[in-house]
């Protein structure tokens, strides 16, 4: 009967071992940045960390759970940054500048997290749900008759508001004011 190594998870690691899982990540994330999710691979990932590829494979089944693991963290980071912009002022208009201005903000520039942000806003992604559940709330409390129409367009033009900035074709002052333009087009303000 052959033995196979049990895979280690964020849960059951030593110090030792959450340190050479974090060097996996960081070297995931800068091919992420540098070629996209595609170049993710537990192989290329070792190789980037200077690791074995058999060490990548015991942290990670694959390259797409690395992936997925750095974007989700990415959008927990850009989402909390997101709330905190919000957090003293109720539901509505104001609020919902403060998130864009919250999203100008971020750190674009850093070549680790920018394709990590966009990846969140795009369909599906974690930072595209929270800013949609907050709009929603915003719009509807500032009396914006299709709320969730309106959140959904407001959403997607900052996804691509924000790609992009991170592309160098938006400047982030730009960003706020398209922002406000399209809450304007939409009934806030």
């Amino acid at each position: 009967m052959a033995m196979t190594a049990e895979r280690l998870t964020k849960d059951n690691l030593t110090r030792k071992g959450r340190a050479t899982r974090d060097r996996l990540l960081i070297a995931a994330r800068r091919l992420y940045a540098t070629a996209g999710p595609g170049a993710v691979t537990p192989a290329a990932v070792a190789r980037s960390a200077g690791l074995p590829r058999a060490t990548a494979y015991t942290y990670f089944a694959d390259g797409a759970e690395m992936v997925a693991e750095i974007e989700a963290e990415t959008a927990r980071i850009l989402s909390r940054e997101i709330e905190r912009a919000g957090r003293h002022e109720a539901p509505g208009a104001g609020r919902a500048e403060r998130y864009l201005g919250a999203l100008a903000d971020l750190p674009l520039n850093d070549a680790g997290r920018a394709p990590l942000a966009v990846a969140g806003l795009r369909a599906g992604g974690a930072l595209e749900a929270a800013l949609l559940a907050n709009l929603r709330v915003d719009l509807k409390a500032a009396g914006v008759e299709q709320a969730e129409q309106a959140a959904r367009v407001v959403t997607s033009l900052v996804t691509g508001l924000v790609d992009g900035q991170v592309r160098g074709v938006v400047r982030a002052g730009s960003m706020v004011r398209v922002g406000k333009v399209v809450l304007r087009a939409v009934g806030v303000g």
